[in-house]
């Protein structure tokens, strides 16, 4: 081969070297005023779930439902609950009368207790009457039996001196007794009110207890109704009715897909080149490309793209980015990937301002 042929071809071979050295260094870069990279769509995203352990007896959807805020998507079975619901309904309404039973006993307790205590004082007022009455006859026998003695009284008289002490005496024992009768019912009666008292105070715990148990059944019987709190769509179903669901296991999962957007993780010595409110481009792989703009700017770094092995040089990490997307009309779901393209232009003029 001549030497002109060899050096062309060695010319041309270094020109291809070059220019697919170039292409391959410069194929991944993006341009200075655009950051390029893949990103993953996310959506609005609840979880239903049981606060409660039991068997499902009804579902609203299959997956790919629509479903809105306020729609009944669950039913627990709850005739266990509705049965102790009216057991401790019947509670509230015996301890309710068991008050109500109390006060009446508690009111006839006072009325007893009112009028023992005025027999008492009455029957105290008789006692002194038949003691002083008393103390007057043992005055007059004792004179009669003096004048009697000395022959100045007859003895049918001194006889009868007798006979009005000793009835006077008698009608004491009488008045004492009545008095002990009338502190014992006075004593009674206090002891009324004290019982009455405590039926009500037992009666009123019952009641608490009662209205306590029974509002925990209440809402665990509207725990077995479960409603959607956003608009969606079922994106996964995880039970089918008949089932036994533990409590806090997902049941239904779903997404809002009026609410999409992009999350990408952009690397440190690229993130402080977007900004805010920046527009951004979505598409799909080989597919359709949606207007965007940044809605979020994580503020904590996230993973690493790379990790110190050397202890030479500090970690790279990733802090995360929200890009919402508008007109996709459904062609974008949870879970895609996706390319984005986020514009720095405004961060440009930040620079060089």
């Amino acid at each position: 081969m001549p030497k002109r042929k060899k050096l062309f071809l060695a010319l041309a071979l270094l020109a291809i070297a070059v220019a697919t050295g170039v292409f391959l260094r410069t194929r991944h870069r993006s341009p200075e005023n655009l950051v390029a990279t893949t990103g993953v769509m996310e959506a609005t995203e609840v979880e239903l779930s049981s606060k409660t352990a039991g068997k499902i007896e009804w579902l609203c959807c299959k997956e790919g439902d629509a479903i809105n805020a306020g729609d009944t998507a669950i039913r627990l079975d709850s005739a266990e609950i509705k049965a102790r619901v009216e057991e401790k309904g019947a509670a509230l309404t015996g301890a309710e009368s068991g008050i109500t039973e109390a006060k009446v006993a508690l009111e006839n307790a006072f009325a007893q207790n009112e009028s023992a205590l005025f027999d008492s004082e009455a029957t105290m007022a008789e006692v002194e009457r038949a003691l002083a009455l008393l103390n007057e006859a043992k005055k007059n026998v004792e004179r009669a039996r003096g004048l009697f003695k000395d022959g100045y009284m007859a003895k049918k008289d001194m006889d009868a001196a007798e006979a009005a002490n000793a009835s006077a005496s008698a009608v004491l024992s009488t008045a004492r007794a009545r008095s002990r009768s009338s502190q014992a019912t006075l004593k009674n009666s206090e002891v009324n009110i004290k019982a009455a008292r405590a039926r009500i105070n037992s009666a009123e715990s019952r009641k608490a207890e009662a209205e306590a148990e029974l509002k925990a059944l209440l809402a665990g019987l509207d725990d077995t109704v479960i409603t959607s709190p956003i608009n969606g769509v079922i994106v996964y179903k995880a039970f089918e009715a008949g089932e036994f669901a533990a409590p806090g296991a997902p049941i239904y999962t779903i997404d809002d897909l009026s609410n999409l957007w992009a999350r990408v993780d952009i690397e440190e010595s690229g993130i402080q080149r977007i900004t805010l409110g920046a527009a951004a481009k979505v598409a799909l792989p080989g597919g359709a490309s949606y207007d965007g703009k940044v809605v979020e700017i994580g503020e904590v770094g996230s993973f690493a793209t790379q990790r110190d092995v050397t202890r030479g040089r500090p970690d790279i990490k990733t802090f995360r980015v929200k890009v919402s997307v508008a007109g996709h009309v459904g062609a974008l779901k949870p879970g895609m990937t996706v390319d984005v393209s986020i514009s720095t232009e405004q961060a440009n003029v930040r620079d060089r301002d």
